[in-house]
C-alpha cells in the first residue's frame, strides 16, 4: 500500500449510479472536484474506488 500523502483528502459523494469523487488539501482547505465514476454495477463502483483511493493514498477518507 503507499504511504499516505500528507493532508490530502479523498472524498466520495456516493450515489446508485454516480460517485463524485473530490480531491483535497487539510493545510490549504481548499478541495476541487476530481472525476465521476459512473456505474450501476456496485462491484465496479467499489472498484473503482478502491482504485482512486491506492492511487492517491490519502491521509482521510470522506463518504457523503
Amino acid at each position: 500500500m503507499p504511504e499516505a500523502r500528507a493532508g490530502t483528502v479523498l472524498a466520495f459523494d456516493y450515489g446508485e449510479r454516480y460517485v463524485g469523487v473530490a480531491v483535497g488539501d487539510e493545510a490549504l482547505a481548499l478541495a476541487h472536484p476530481l472525476d465521476t465514476i459512473e456505474t450501476r454495477d456496485p462491484d465496479a463502483r467499489l472498484a473503482a474506488v478502491a482504485a482512486r483511493v491506492a492511487e492517491w493514498a490519502p491521509r482521510r477518507l470522506v463518504v457523503g
